[in-house]
């Protein structure tokens, strides 16, 4: 139950919301703090030392720095946490619990987004059933496994796009994930740059995509653009 936690945070040019992770993280006892920095970032990186976080340096693309990061950990639990997400109080003891169930394999916490709105509300609602139904949890939610676990199903592979979806996918084949009750807040401004109803369309464009084949590396194209 006491088992150290590695919290890996794959971050680029995102001090602020780094900033204040790190700071809300920091107290937490038993749990090591890893930034996966790219190695053009000196003022991320610089962020993460101050802050109290292990840095490493890495290639860029979200699923080469969370390989990266957890590759350094060195803590029983992995959580794989974004820079601008918020994981609730009571996260480690949360974890903890999930993990010591017979049959654990990993889990995510329920997605709330950091904005006031009815169509934010609309898109939690989704996340958060997409997540208990297909058992399919994004990395936007805060997620969780044993070491032993992410190595035995090969960890993340260095994708520029849908690494989450990706490693959610083999973790599901060696069992259920827990949808755990707290609520990972993540910053709505993915939404507020580019209006919640053309993200949530394209976002689902994308994924319907990956589903029939079509390349991460192609994805991210059209994703860029």
């Amino acid at each position: 139950m006491n088992r150290r936690i590695s919290v890996v945070i794959p971050a680029r040019g995102e001090g602020d919301c780094l900033a204040r992770l790190l700071q809300s993280l920091r107290p937490v006892p038993d749990v090591e703090l890893i930034a996966a920095v790219p190695h053009d970032d000196e003022a991320t990186a610089s962020v993460a030392a101050h802050g109290g976080a292990r840095v490493v340096r890495c290639a860029a693309g979200r699923g080469s720095q969370l390989a990266a990061g957890a590759a350094a950990a060195v803590g029983d639990i992995l959580l794989f946490c974004h820079a601008d997400t918020m994981p609730p109080p009571g996260w480690d003891a949360a974890v903890r619990t999930a993990l010591a169930a017979p049959g654990a394999i990993g889990g995510a916490f329920r997605l709330r987004i950091g904005a006031a709105g009815a169509a934010y509300r609309v898109i939690e609602t989704m996340a958060n059933l997409r997540s208990r139904w297909a058992r399919l949890p994004y990395g936007d939610q805060a997620l969780f496994t044993t070491r032993a676990v992410y190595d035995a199903v090969g960890g993340f592979s260095p994708l520029p796009l849908m690494e989450d979806v990706d490693f959610v996918r083999r973790l599901g084949r060696r069992g259920q994930l827990a949808l755990l009750e707290g609520e990972a807040v993540s910053s709505a401004r993915r939404w507020e740059r580019d209006g919640p109803l053309y993200g949530t369309l394209r976002n689902w464009t994308l994924m319907s995509l990956y589903f029939i084949g079509v390349s991460p590396v192609t994805l991210a194209g059209f994703y860029r653009r």
